[in-house]
């Protein structure tokens, strides 16, 4: 009888010893896909706020030596990632092919500005931020306008932040759960 308990106990302890290897295999897996989703977000994150436009428009009468000024200090400053200058004649083109219509028949002329797109590195790009680069483009002589959608950087922030706070959780919970599993 002795034998035969021997022997089961010890087919029951290798179930035991396999059921939890494949419990904490399981479980850190899932702890290092939630890690690198957790990487992937952030870096959705900056790619998205670094593909975010802030465009600049200029006064109509600024020369061509004054804008090529402007876009020398703006390649320099510590906010720009990159620069591109969008002609009126450009813009023309873009808004043509957008409307699907000859826009510049019912105008008669071209009533567009020459325009700065400045994509922004990612710290930058943020409300407060995003105020302070306003203030001082505006400061400059030829600048006539400026056009960014703050709200919409603000809202994928904060749903960024949220899908990266609940998988920081998660991990956290697998965590405390491998814990237990290997404490077991």
């Amino acid at each position: 009888m002795s034998k035969t308990e021997e022997k089961f106990n010890k087919k029951r302890l290798r179930g035991s010893y396999i059921s939890v290897i494949v419990s904490i295999s399981l479980v850190l897996t899932l702890l290092g896909l939630i890690s690198i989703i957790i990487l992937k977000a952030q870096q959705l994150e900056k790619d998205t706020k670094e593909n975010y436009n802030f465009t600049v428009l200029l006064k109509n009468d600024a020369s061509q030596s004054s804008i090529r000024q402007f876009m020398k200090e703006l390649d320099v400053a510590p906010f720009v990632k990159e620069t591109e200058f969008i002609s009126k004649e450009d813009a023309a083109e873009i808004m043509k092919e957008e409307l699907d219509q000859e826009f510049l028949e019912f105008f008669g002329s071209n009533p567009l500005p020459d325009a700065i797109d400045i994509n922004l590195k990612a710290e930058y790009v943020e409300k407060a931020k995003l105020e302070e680069i306003k203030t001082e483009l505006q400061g400059n002589s030829i600048v006539d306008e400026l056009a960014y959608d703050a709200e919409f950087i603000e809202i994928v922030t904060e749903k960024l932040k949220l899908i990266v706070t609940y998988l920081l959780g998660g991990s956290v919970l697998f965590l405390l759960i491998a814990i237990a599993l290997i404490n077991s």
